[in-house]
């Protein structure tokens, strides 16, 4: 089986390695596993896989005792737990990066560190939609001076970098980029706290752009309103209908000339969901 150091995902991990086991040794079970851990409860180990519970800190080291786990592999499945547990985004993009700083690295490691790179840095996005609008032969100096707001020129480097790592983009013969016919998946863990820095930096960009651009060359509109679960979730699929339609007419759009940002926040003004008339 696989080492540890390829996998993002705990709870695959042991699943991997119960199907192992269960292949290469007589007699193993969720029982044996558990009894080697010195933890009680036939179904604990299956549940854990299957997401139907977590692991404790104490738990993750008897775990650890009976995976036969190295110390080094030890601090990296302890990792990977809190990562794969935390539905903090600050914390589990600070446990990522330990997690990419091990030197074990995987090839599997390095594209997620790849993706999560792509989606965490704005303007490897924008790269990737200037390419797709512009002839480009590689000159990253043109890059600093086109993207909005002002790139470095280390920044545009990296970005091409981190595109043409991904196969994302490529040259032709005559030397000009294109963007490849490729669909990158990151897996839910790393796209989540990708997405998270990404969503932050563009509504910080789209702050500054309010001043930046005249009225006819943006779009800004709001809507404050009080009403009850239910209508939030029908707007919520109502935005994800627009959405859809408007990647339609970006899919459709045959002369690209210009690179646009579009974001959609839809968040509450209170804090706890109280009906009205109902007492403190």
């Amino acid at each position: 089986m696989n080492p540890i150091y390829d996998y993002i995902d705990y709870r695959k991990y042991l699943d991997d390695y119960y199907a192992f086991k269960k292949a290469t040794v007589r007699g193993f079970s969720h029982r044996f596993f558990l009894q080697k851990a010195g933890l009680k409860g036939p179904n604990f180990l299956k549940n854990v896989i299957d997401g139907k519970k977590n692991l404790s800190q104490s738990s993750i080291d008897k775990f650890a005792k009976a995976l036969a786990l190295a110390k080094r592999e030890h601090e990296y499945f302890k990792l990977l737990v809190l990562f794969n547990q935390s539905s903090n985004p600050v914390h589990k993009h600070e446990i990522f990066a330990q997690l990419s700083a091990f030197p074990q690295k995987s090839q599997i490691q390095q594209i997620n560190n790849d993706n999560f790179e792509y989606l965490s840095k704005w303007y490897i996005v924008a790269v990737r939609e200037f390419i797709n609008s512009k002839i480009f032969t590689g000159d990253c100096t043109e890059l600093t001076g086109a993207i909005y707001p002002k790139i470095t020129l280390p920044q545009a480097k990296q970005a091409l970098r981190v595109l043409k790592r991904l196969k994302m983009v490529e040259q032709d013969e005559a030397g000009v980029y294109h963007l490849a016919d490729k669909v990158v998946s990151t897996g839910t863990e790393v796209n989540e706290i990708g997405a998270h820095s990404h969503h932050k930096a563009m509504i910080d960009i789209s702050k500054k752009a309010i001043d930046a651009f005249q009225s006819k060359d943006r779009y800004y509109r709001s809507i404050t309103g009080s009403f009850s679960e239910e209508a939030f979730q029908k707007i919520k699929m109502q935005l994800d209908v627009t959405r859809k339609k408007v990647l339609e007419i970006i899919a459709d759009d045959t002369n690209p000339n210009g690179i646009f940002q579009l974001n959609m926040q839809f968040f509450p003004l209170t804090l706890a969901k109280k009906k009205r008339g109902t007492a403190a």
